[in-house]
C-alpha cells in the first residue's frame, strides 16, 4: 500500500516581516507493506491423531515486511506436537525475518485434541507495526461415530 502525504498549507516570515507562501503543494508518498494471514485445517480427524493446520501469511503491499511474529492460541483441549515455538498460555509463535512484497509463506502447526476444537485466534505482526488478524476460524471434530443397531422382534 502506498500513503500520500500532502502539504498544501506552508511559508515563510523573515524578521523584517516579510511574508512568502508557497504557491504549490507538496505531495509525499510512503512505501507501506500489506498483511493478511489465513488458516486452514482438517474438518475431521480421529480422536488422537494429529491436526495439521497451515498458517498463511502474505505481503500485498509496496515494502517488505521484516522481523515477522505469527502467533496463534491455541483452543482448549488443543495439545501442541511441533511447529513453532510453545509460549506460557498455550500460545504458539513462529518467527520470520522478512516477507517480501508480493509474495507469501506457509508455516505448519500440529496439535492433537481429542474432542472437536475451534481454532480461531492467530495473527501477524511485523516490526513496521503492522498487525494482520485472522478473519476466519477453523472448526475440526473427532472422528468417532456412533452407530446403535436397531433390533426388531416380531
Amino acid at each position: 500500500t502506498t500513503q500520500t502525504i500532502t502539504n498544501s498549507d506552508y511559508g515563510v516570515l523573515s524578521v523584517e516581516g516579510v511574508v512568502a507562501q508557497g504557491s504549490r503543494a507538496v505531495t509525499t508518498e510512503y512505501l507501506t507493506p500489506q498483511l493478511a494471514i489465513s488458516l486452514s485445517g482438517p474438518d475431521l480427524v480421529l480422536a488422537g491423531n494429529p491436526i495439521t493446520y497451515v498458517i498463511t501469511v502474505s505481503n500485498t503491499g509496496t515494502l517488505d515486511a521484516t522481523n515477522l511474529v505469527i502467533t496463534n492460541q491455541l483452543p482448549v483441549g488443543a495439545i501442541h506436537v511441533s511447529g513453532g515455538t510453545l509460549l506460557t498460555g498455550n500460545v504458539v509463535s513462529f518467527s520470520v525475518p522478512g516477507l517480501a512484497m508480493g509474495s507469501s509463506i506457509q508455516l505448519e502447526l500440529s496439535v492433537t485434541a481429542d474432542r472437536a476444537i475451534t481454532n480461531a485466534d492467530y495473527q501477524v505482526t511485523s516490526a513496521e507495526g503492522v498487525t494482520a488478524v485472522g478473519q476466519i476460524s477453523v472448526t475440526t471434530s473427532d472422528g468417532w461415530k456412533y452407530y446403535f443397531p436397531q433390533v426388531y422382534h416380531s
